[in-house]
């Protein structure tokens, strides 16, 4: 089943962060109305706790994401 992950961007090292999201998603439930919101929600909030770690990273120093 394909997933949705979300880390911040690290392209000056070259290593991967650590992801503040991944959902495994199936392509039928994105019909639903319902799922497909709360599925754009959780992205949401995981792309803004991913922005606030990248200028952390780039200081040398690492931010714990927002509670959601």
């Amino acid at each position: 089943m394909p997933s949705i992950v979300v880390v911040p961007d690290d392209t000056d090292s070259g290593q991967a962060g650590e992801f503040h999201f991944k959902e495994r998603v199936a392509a039928s439930l994105l019909g639903d109305p319902h799922f497909a919101a709360q599925l754009i929600e959780r992205l949401a909030w995981a792309i803004e706790d991913a922005e606030q770690a990248e200028p952390a990273r780039a200081s040398g120093r690492f931010a714990a994401p927002a509670d959601a």
